[in-house]
């Protein structure tokens, strides 16, 4: 595809350097290499913009969100899609980068399906991070997903802090209020101690292996916490495993794995 970069990024509204990297490369520096040529083309040709911020970052290929402009956006034929950004603050880029990779991963992984990103969805006051409406360009099947991003000290806080509140959302409603379809609650999962810039690219070095083994057990705690929630509606996965969403990889209360577009 041509501008494949320039697509992915239109896709997903917002996005570093870091968030488009290659799946595919072996190195993290060969992963960045194909989109940094292209943010450096696509800026010079006023294709995409870098999105003001009121904190200046630290990290410039991590922490630097782009957006699409007009001028992109019609380059490729999708004038229709554009957004125009406004200044954000960066003082939780973590957040806002991992909400782009779960995006990403999903434009990339399901290439049968349309998403739209919702990053500002509010269903009666209950606010996921990203509210994704998924249909299938054949047979037009449709799927919506409330991701929500959970990056604390302790996992089991998502209990206290977001389960609960679902909880009672669903009892009073939630899914008969709202047209959704085959709706499902996509929980990422992260500690405080694990560095969400890191790639695939990066798992094999001795340092990061340390923090995904933190992460793992307590994530797999949490899971014995929840596991007599309903299997209904609930899906769970570590983040590091963000580029892997299509597979049958989600756990549901129970422990068993699934997928969540079949």
């Amino acid at each position: 595809m041509k501008h494949k970069t320039l697509h992915e990024l239109l896709s997903i509204q917002s996005g570093s350097i870091n968030n488009l990297f290659s799946y595919k490369a072996k190195s993290y520096k060969g992963a960045l290499l194909q989109v940094n040529k292209d943010f450096k083309e696509y800026l010079k040709a006023k294709f995409i913009q870098q999105i003001p911020f009121d904190l200046r970052p630290r990290e410039k290929r991590k922490q630097f969100f782009y957006f699409v402009t007009r001028e992109g956006a019609k380059s490729i034929d999708r004038l229709e899609d554009f957004k125009q950004k406004i200044t954000k603050s960066l003082n939780n880029a973590e957040h806002e980068s991992m909400k782009f990779d779960i995006a990403l991963s999903f434009t990339r992984n399901f290439p049968n399906y349309e998403f739209s990103f919702n990053y500002k969805a509010d269903l009666g006051g209950l606010k996921p991070d990203i509210l994704v409406e998924a249909k299938n360009i054949f047979d037009h099947t449709k799927y919506t997903f409330l991701v929500e991003i959970e990056r604390k000290k302790e996992m089991t806080r998502i209990y206290r802090d977001k389960i609960y509140k679902y909880n009672k959302f669903i009892k009073n409603g939630l899914f008969t209020k709202h047209i959704f379809y085959k709706p499902k609650i996509l929980f990422v999962c992260s500690n405080l101690r694990y560095d969400p810039y890191l790639r695939p690219q990066n798992y094999n070095q001795p340092e990061v292996k340390t923090q995904i083994a933190m992460l793992y057990k307590q994530f797999n705690y949490f899971l014995n916490v929840i596991k007599s929630e309903s299997n209904k509606y609930y899906r769970f996965i570590p983040f590091p495993e963000f580029t892997k969403i299509h597979e049958e990889i989600w756990r549901i209360p129970s422990g068993d794995r699934v997928k969540i577009i079949d």
